[in-house]
């Protein structure tokens, strides 16, 4: 059986943006914000194991909504939100703030994302990960690293 969890991350989700420059050098201007969602994401794990092999991120971010009454051209609660955030950026900082030992080690094993932005009143980003096989056929994943008799 395929493993799949789902997460919630309450509070209006956040975009990803450019790394800030100083005398020539990169930094993370959003460092802290990352390990803010990282830990918030975290605190829902338990003893849950670290995600390895291909997976799929299903994602709805959930942006909050003017007066938490219609908002700009008549759009309303539960339709699709076409304005500022991107959709890329709001997955990419998702992504960078579970990576680094939070759900996964690296986030090069995310083989298929399915997104969607929408109008809410109440902000907050779903997400559900998904153990993924690796053939069309439906043959599971095998990871390499461990053996395939007593799976160590």
């Amino acid at each position: 059986m395929l493993r799949s969890e789902k997460y919630v991350i309450h509070g209006k989700p956040v975009a990803w943006a450019r790394p800030g420059r100083h005398g020539g050098r990169c930094f993370d201007t959003q460092k802290e914000e990352k390990e803010s969602y990282g830990w918030a994401i975290k605190t829902t794990l338990g003893n849950d194991p670290l995600w390895t092999g291909p997976l799929h991120l299903n994602v709805i971010f959930y942006l909050p909504m003017v007066d938490g009454r219609r908002t700009y051209r008549g759009e309303r609660d539960q339709q699709a939100h076409i304005r500022i955030p991107d959709l890329d950026n709001l997955c990419k900082f998702l992504i960078d703030s579970m990576s680094k030992d939070i759900l996964f080690h690296d986030d090069c094993i995310i083989a298929k994302i399915t997104a969607l932005k929408l109008w809410d009143k109440n902000p907050r980003t779903e997400f559900t990960l998904t153990e993924m096989t690796i053939f069309l056929d439906g043959t599971p994943y095998i990871d390499e690293k461990k053996c395939g008799g007593c799976g160590k």
